[in-house]
């Protein structure tokens, strides 16, 4: 094995969002036998980074699933950004809908929703957690990646050298979600998800699979030799082109079976446990 690709939420970072020191311990042990460690997530850069960063990990990350590739000296090596005009219409959707949506672009994430409205959908959809934890998490989330709130998504798409990488929408209602999805029917773009509450649109290249691919190439590395460990929707195209693909105990029943064997959960270390496996060959 000589490139291990990891997911962050459900994957990597366990139900209180951090990484745990077994984790932290295999990482470091796969990189010191030689093996190439890439983080790649739905998240944008300074989020995962603001992650890594805690727990002392510089590693590569590819993110908003794909659509931008960073060197581990925070380099942007490669970005796939959507039409603008294609993205002006799926805003209109989605506000057509209703629902909180945030852009993820070059120069920053933006929203022309209110804060509030986000962080009820978070508590709402983390009623296992108590409400204060819940409401703590959405706005350190919004902190961390700096979210800008806009009166209009007309003045973004017009800015100078803008690129959209990412639209995502949130609601707690899944059948307008999966409405919303036969409406933004078109070849230009993906639709992915990393859980039950949000979509998340790219350019129709800027995938984890394609992504990873390009990773692994700019490394002289052939897929055979790579492996990938996720839980969700939007890890499924770099699941099925890795030579060894691990879902997560906690993963969707859909990506244990595209997947070559199940690891152990996110809370019960399970990416040292399939690093660990590698390492014992």
């Amino acid at each position: 094995m000589k490139l291990i690709a990891i997911d962050l939420d459900g994957t990597l970072l366990n139900g209180d969002c951090e990484v745990s020191d077994k984790n932290i311990d295999a990482i470091h042990r796969a990189i010191n036998k030689g093996i190439d460690i890439v983080i790649v997530t739905g998240r944008p850069f300074i989020a995962a980074k603001s992650l890594l960063n805690k727990v002392g990990l510089s590693l590569p990350i590819i993110s908003l699933n794909g659509a931008v590739i960073y060197s581990n000296k925070e380099e942007v090596i490669e970005i796939t950004p959507m039409n603008l005009s294609i993205s002006q219409q799926i805003l209109t959707i989605f506000q057509e809908n209703k629902i909180y949506t945030e852009i993820y672009t070059n120069k920053g994430t933006y929203s022309i929703n209110k804060k509030d409205v986000i962080n009820n959908i978070m508590v709402r959809a983390n009623s296992h957690i108590e409400k204060n934890v819940a409401l703590q998490r959405a706005n350190q989330r919004i902190e961390v990646e700096k979210v800008k709130f806009i009166e209009d998504y007309n003045t973004l798409i017009t800015l100078e050298d803008i690129y959209i990488y990412k639209i995502q929408g949130f609601s707690l209602k899944q059948k307008l979600l999966r409405r919303m999805c036969s409406q933004l029917n078109t070849e230009d773009i993906i639709i992915t998800s990393s859980g039950n509450i949000s979509i998340e649109i790219n350019h129709v290249d800027a995938q984890k699979g394609i992504a990873l691919c390009m990773f692994a190439r700019d490394k002289g590395i052939q897929m055979k030799d790579t492996m990938a460990i996720g839980d969700n929707l939007n890890d499924i195209s770099m699941l099925n082109i890795v030579g060894q693909s691990v879902a997560m105990g906690n993963a969707d029943n859909e990506i244990k079976k595209v997947c070559h064997y199940t690891t152990k959960n996110n809370n019960e270390d399970g990416v040292a446990f399939a690093i660990e496996k590698v390492l014992s060959k």
